[in-house]
């Protein structure tokens, strides 16, 4: 996965519930555009694709904001891909222009982002491609 998917994604912290722009004020310290520090802050990088991000530890999100990769986390079928997306806060995709997926390969359902399903379909590694986040899928 490129690094593309992470921009405009430099300076934000991902959570469950939110997404939203840090500062760095020095000294170690971020905070938020309020000016409030952030002091569960955790400074990521996925085992997959290298990507680094920020999420806080009360509200950390379980998967890589860039390609998708979540440890020991499996899907046997779209639905239940599908409603564990539903807990998660994807505001985040506005900011990079990329949308989420459900791809199936190898005798399962993972996350994927991509600016369009006809590019991951287009690779060829996936046996199906949806679009997770559409209400009628």
């Amino acid at each position: 996965m490129s690094m593309k998917a992470l921009r405009g994604l430099e300076m934000v912290c991902l959570t469950r519930d939110a997404s939203f722009n840090l500062e760095y004020a020095g000294g170690g310290i971020y905070a938020n555009a309020a000016g409030e520090e952030i002091k569960d802050l955790m400074d990521m990088g996925c085992v997959s694709c290298s990507a680094a991000y920020f999420t806080r530890e009360s509200s950390a999100i379980e998967f890589c904001p860039a390609c998708g990769h979540m440890e020991r986390k499996r899907w046997e079928s779209f639905q239940e891909l599908q409603g564990w997306s539903n807990s998660q806060n994807w505001r985040f995709l506005t900011r990079n222009g990329f949308q989420a997926f459900g791809c199936y390969w190898d005798g399962e359902w993972q996350l994927k982002f991509s600016e369009n399903r006809t590019s991951l379909e287009a690779s060829r590694r996936f046996d199906e491609v949806l679009d997770l986040l559409a209400l009628n899928d």
